[in-house]
């Protein structure tokens, strides 16, 4: 018991903190973007919380935010540059989002990313994003929405995987990935909307806190809509080896997300000869990926339960409605999502050999020696493994009246 008391006390000697920045000393950083920089460095873009309202009045998100632009060599050495060009510490613990620009990405991303796997401070489950041109322009957007771009920014990630269209990756999940061998990822790619009217060019933080003080002093631009920038997510990017080697699009960003058991729900627009148009609103979803093996040779076949309501619906001129329509629409349903599963397969695995779906894995759990086997020359055989989709779509009848001369309510 002694000796226990006295490792307790001795390990308390050895305890210590950092030296302690208070907060008006701290730039508090919402989101961070990284480009190319010149000499094979990196610019890094930092979206710092700089609220331009006092007292309780909330301002638009984009007087909030001020924007800082620094280079180095290596990203340890850009946070450097950008503390001492601005006097305030960069804290990231707060930072939301992590934006890799295409250049970048393709060129490949693992020692730009260690630097916040290493750094203490750095939040494990920030959103990753792919911009589909600079970083830096998409940080710099001007989004008067909600009270910080970098949290609109998040929104409209965790928006878009709760539609079912796009799988929403954190930084852990992308840094696991890259970390084992075998196994390939993905990141959103994000995309800033075209202004046809060139009214969204300049970004948030100071400089728009300011023309928005002009314009109120000029009493007619006071009670008018300001246009502002639009982002939304385009697709995802595709990693392997570290290096982002293409993209799906957003179709084939569903398809994926059939296959890995991402989707809670969603909504498909089918037609038929019947109906114009119709949406299936999925609210149930499970599926299963499994592996065939034969000698050496493997196939996978996904197995869909899925379960919809109808919840639009427009008939062709002239037609009526009978209880087997909906047979068919369920039918029209599953071949949609049979499509877009083959095509994301197609895509990702056949044509990119990325293992986007964990399926060695899935191997090596069915059956270890085979796995033993096989697993140098997984990557080359990724392309020639094929999958079977099994699609069973079910739509709840309950509440549809069917008449001969009404459409279903």
């Amino acid at each position: 018991m002694f000796c226990g008391l006295l490792l307790i006390l001795t390990s308390l000697l050895l305890t210590g903190c950092l030296g302690e920045v208070q907060l008006n000393q701290r730039a508090i950083v919402q989101a961070i973007g990284i480009d190319l920089g010149q000499d094979g460095g990196v610019e890094l873009t930092f979206q710092i919380f700089a609220p331009a309202a006092s007292g309780i009045e909330i301002s638009a998100s984009a007087e909030n935010a001020k924007i800082i632009t620094a280079s180095g060599r290596t990203v340890s050495e850009a946070v450097q540059n950008a503390t001492l060009t601005q006097g305030k510490e960069l804290f990231i613990g707060h930072n939301r989002i992590v934006i890799l620009s295409k250049e970048l990405a393709e060129k490949g991303v693992e020692q730009t990313l260690s630097y916040f796997s290493a750094n203490a401070f750095s939040r494990q489950n920030v959103c990753m994003m792919v911009s589909e041109g600079k970083a830096k322009e998409l940080l710099s957007a001007k989004i008067n929405q909600g009270i910080l771009p970098a949290e609109t920014l998040e929104k409209i990630a965790l928006n878009t995987r709760e539609a079912g269209m796009l799988q929403n990756i954190k930084l852990f999940e992308f840094l696991k990935a890259l970390e084992n061998k075998h196994e390939s990822s993905m990141i959103p790619v994000a995309a800033l909307q075209p202004d046809p009217e060139g009214q969204s060019e300049k970004g948030g933080g100071e400089e728009n806190a300011q023309s928005g003080k002009k314009g109120s002093e000029g009493g007619s631009s006071g009670n008018s809509i300001e246009q502002v920038s639009s982002i939304s997510l385009v697709g995802m990017a595709i990693f392997s080896e570290g290096k982002m080697v293409g993209m799906l699009n957003p179709e084939e960003s569903r398809g994926l997300m059939w296959i890995r058991d991402a989707v809670e729900r969603t909504s498909l627009l089918v037609s038929d000869d019947k109906y114009e148009v119709a949406s299936l609103d999925i609210f149930e979803c499970d599926s299963k990926l499994i592996p065939v093996i034969e000698g050496k040779e493997i196939d996978f076949i996904l197995e869909l339960e899925l379960q919809a309501t109808i919840g639009e619906a427009l008939l062709k001129e002239g037609q009526t409605v009978r209880m087997e329509d909906i047979d068919n629409l369920e039918r029209v349903g599953e071949e949609l999502i049979r499509k877009e599963c083959l095509d994301a397969f197609q895509k990702a695995v056949r044509e990119f050999q990325a293992d986007v779906f964990n399926l060695g894995n899935l191997v090596w759990v069915k059956d270890v020696q085979i796995w033993t086997e096989i697993r140098e020359d997984w990557p080359s055989m990724l392309k020639k493994i094929n999958l079977e989709v099994r699609p069973d779509l079910k739509i709840d009848r309950v509440g549809l009246e069917f008449k001969s001369d009404q459409t279903p309510r």
